[in-house]
């Protein structure tokens, strides 16, 4: 139903409006209930906090006691100020109760809980005790109000000695107290589990052939699973080492996240499972014999000679299988795969940067399995969950069920909103503060009139129709959010270009231009790194990125200006990704490289090494003279990696001369615990401090009116911490124009906490502009998430904000949507 934009100022029809969503929803929350009994068979309560068994929590070291509420148990966090029992070291409270579980089934545990200030919280502690030990987890909170955290098994430590999942004799929870003081409780509501066993992933082993492949097997396998846990299936986890035994005879479905080369009795046991009916998925696979037992060829294994050939998958038919047009991955090799059998068919191909398919399949597939041309990269990570669930569901319809639940359960939660009808009521409150009301109101009448139709589809066993259904309200109330939300005059907007060649290699004008058009306005291309320059350098030897498409400062500068958008040339210091091999073996034969306790040497220079300082501060020296109308420098890793280095013979001769004092056991003296570590762990720190202050005084030599900014970790340690960062005191010291602190999580309640110690600094107001982790490892932030966060960084009085990073995503998903609401580009 459209309304025209005058019937939007009276009350009326918008009232009627809600009158209309709220009896949708009745029916809507009805229906589900009629569909539950598919989601029991991956769902286990564990712990209900029954407000009767508010006794049975017993208060950890003097913790005040917990209390009923009318559903639930509230957890009192008395954290306005520290208090007597626990020292500084000891920040939390916690408290325990006995039980008797097997918890070796479930792959996740979620629990429900309700908490008004999470900021006073700076985690959220679960733990499981077995034997004499404890699995622990801690995870922050993502926003104020009822919320559901996701713990996977593979977020859980282990301390002490455990006697297994299976044997579970007691549940602690423990919040530890936030940067933000204040006395609040916590009310939990349910503890449930994520358990199936139809669906099962195999981890690589014996099938790898090294520890280096073998980690790639841990690493994929981690990423499938948790994409799973997000789609809301249910699933077992074995290795390689396991096959011998058989799979369970529960299974239908085995996903090989990466298993290159199994054994004969792994081979025997696939081809007995795919016998009986059951069907497999494998990625990157080089075992012929197991293609051609699911109607493949293998092929060969192909290198791309260039980093734009496979940068995407495509499928034949994007609507048929639910998904987007084009799934982003950035593959630089492949195993390439053919169908062999008439029942076998290719239905995704991969893309170039320019979207022309190329000749390569991505995905084939077959009534016995489905078979990828490479692993399943981090990239594009909301997509693949999508991609996974219809390939896993094609393969076995039950599947559909779960994942339509959890799509429905997750359609109207975003940001702070606990529910479709908070999230409508909410936005349709809000819609006169809309550049394009009408359009807003459109959104709103689409998920009302969804919200009709999901309980009809699935009563009537079409669970796949419902669960599109569910992600099209979703997507309109991410539009519907971003476009009721102002943009800021003079805001800065920036983005980091980890590759430093813009969307598509050799064309920086289309990207920079587009960019323009969503609200972008600083561009920061990455075009130098410790050992490789994407640009004409006297001093660093050239990156494959300039041999194959030219001087990338040069052309994305002459595209921003073009655009009237600033350009920082982003540096990597230290690090030698991308360095020619002889290049690495002159630095390792003279000296230069990071040297661990054992001796061994490390791919980074050692900041400590004069002849490496020199080559960073002439390479930055360089680019502000070879390019004067840059508007700024862009340093990042302006830190060491961590505690394993460097203690090169050149970083002990360094500090003895700073100390004046010989080291007589080195490195024990001045690693952990050693009489020296305090006084090394200083001077690591003031040495790339003083960094810091010779590239501001060779910037300034060069180009005076040219910028120093750097990319630094969210977190400080006064003493710099095991990665000697300490930028409070370069703001202090005035050494940068501006910091921007990369605060990548999908907690708005972290972000804004971290937000509040970071602008407190002396000399810190006006000068942080926080990075925003939109497609981070750390984390990955749908429209809404982004929205927020640029929300609370004008709020902590920020100039502006930093997204990272440059990507399919943020170009065809992220940007498109906030460009329309909180950064459309003003006149």
């Amino acid at each position: 139903m459209l309304l025209t934009a005058s019937a939007l100022n009276g009350g009326t029809l918008r009232r009627r409006m809600l009158r209309m969503f709220t009896r949708r929803m009745l029916i809507f929350l009805l229906a589900g209930l009629s569909t539950t009994a598919g989601m029991a068979q991956s769902a286990r309560m564990v712990e209900p906090f029954l407000p009767s068994t508010a006794s049975a929590w017993k208060p950890f070291a003097n913790s005040p006691t917990v209390k009923s509420t009318t559903d639930g148990i509230a957890f009192p966090l008395p954290f306005a100020k520290p208090f007597l029992p626990f020292s500084a070291e000891r920040d939390r409270v916690a408290w325990d109760k006995a039980v008797s579980f097997n918890l070796a089934p479930p792959i996740a545990f979620e629990l429900d809980l309700f908490c008004a200030h999470p900021d006073s919280m700076r985690k959220f502690g679960l733990y499981f005790k077995s034997g004499n030990g404890w699995y622990v987890a801690n995870k922050a909170l993502t926003h104020a109000g009822r919320q559901t955290l996701t713990f996977s098994k593979s977020d859980f430590s282990i301390e002490g000695e455990v006697a297994g999942w299976n044997q579970i004799d007691g549940i602690r929870i423990s919040p530890w107290r936030g940067t933000l003081l204040r006395n609040t409780e916590l009310i939990l509501h349910r503890l449930s589990t994520l358990e199936g066993q139809s669906v099962v992933l195999v981890r690589g082993t014996s099938s790898c052939p090294d520890d280096g492949a073998r980690m790639v097997a841990a690493k994929t396998t981690e990423r499938i699973s948790r994409l799973l846990i997000e789609a809301g299936i249910g699933h077992a986890l074995l290795t390689d080492d396991d096959l011998f035994k058989g799979l369970p005879s529960t299974a239908t479905l085995v996903l090989l996240p990466y298993n290159p080369n199994p054994t004969a009795a792994q081979f025997s046991a696939l081809q007995a499972f795919l016998q009986r009916g059951g069907k497999l998925g494998v990625f990157y696979g080089s075992s012929p014999a197991l293609a051609a037992a699911m109607g493949f060829k293998l092929g060969s294994y192909v290198k791309a000679d260039r980093p734009d050939v496979w940068r995407a998958i495509a499928f034949e038919d994007p609507s048929a299988w639910g998904l987007a047009p084009r799934i982003w991955q950035k593959s630089l090799n492949l195993f390439t795969i053919s169908p062999s059998t008439p029942d076998s068919r290719t239905i995704a191909w991969w893309q170039d940067a320019r979207g022309a398919r190329r000749p390569e399949a991505a995905i084939v597939f077959s009534p016995k399995g489905f078979w990828m041309s490479h692993i399943l990269l981090s990239d594009d990570q909301a997509s693949k969950r999508d991609m996974l669930v219809s390939l896993c569901a094609h393969l076995d319809p039950s599947l559909w069920i779960p994942a339509a639940q959890r799509a429905i359960r997750q359609a109207g939660r975003i940001n702070d909103f606990t529910s479709l009808s908070q999230a409508v009521a909410e936005l349709q409150r809000r819609i006169p503060e809309a550049a394009n009301p009408a359009a807003v109101q459109a959104l709103l009448g689409e998920v009302s009139d969804l919200a009709a139709r999901i309980p009809a589809a699935m009563t009537s066993g079409h669970p796949a129709e419902a669960l599109q259904m569910a992600r099209r309200q979703r997507q309109c109330l991410l539009r519907a959010d971003a476009a009721v939300q102002r943009p800021k005059p003079g805001e800065f907007v920036g983005i980091w270009d980890h590759d430093g060649t813009g969307f598509i290699p050799g064309d920086w004008p289309a990207t920079a231009a587009l960019l323009a058009k969503r609200g972008v306005n600083a561009l920061f291309p990455n075009v130098a790194w410790g050992g490789c320059a994407h640009y004409p350098s006297k001093f660093l030897p050239a990156s494959q990125t300039f041999r194959l498409y030219g001087d990338q400062i040069a052309a994305a500068l002459e595209a921003a200006k073009a655009n009237r958008q600033q350009l920082h040339a982003w540096i990597v210091l230290w690090k030698l990704d991308g360095a020619p091999a002889d290049f690495i073996e002159r630095m390792k034969k003279e000296g230069r490289l990071q040297v661990t306790a054992s001796g061994a040497t490390r791919p980074w220079l050692s900041p400590h090494h004069p002849a490496n300082r020199a080559l960073m501060l002439n390479v930055i020296e360089e680019i502000a003279q070879l390019y004067p109308q840059l508007d700024g420098i862009h340093l990042d890793y302006v830190r060491l990696p961590d505690s394993l280095s460097c203690y090169a013979s050149t970083t002990r001769a360094r500090f003895e001369l700073a100390t004046g004092r010989k080291v007589v056991h080195w490195p024990a003296d001045v690693q952990r615990n050693g009489p020296r570590n305090a006084d090394f762990r200083r001077w690591r720190t003031e040495e790339i401090t003083s960094f810091v202050a010779e590239a501001r005084a060779r910037l300034r030599s060069a180009v005076a009116n040219m910028k120093l900014s750097a990319a630094v970790y969210g977190a400080v340690a006064p003493d710099g911490g095991n990665i000697a960062q300490y930028w409070p005191e370069w703001l202090r010291r005035n050494l940068v124009d501006f910091l921007t602190p990369m605060n990548y999580t999908e907690s708005s309640a972290e972000f804004s906490s971290w937000l509040h110690t970071q602008t407190r600094f002396p000399q810190a107001e006006g000068r942080l502009i926080p990075g925003i982790g939109v497609t981070a490892d750390e984390s990955r932030l749908d429209p809404a998430q982004v929205a927020r966060q640029i929300m609370l960084a004008r709020q902590a009085g920020c100039p502006g904000v930093m997204l990272f990073s440059l990507t399919g995503t943020l170009r065809d998903e992220t940007l498109p949507i906030l460009c329309n609401g909180i950064l459309r580009p003003l006149p």
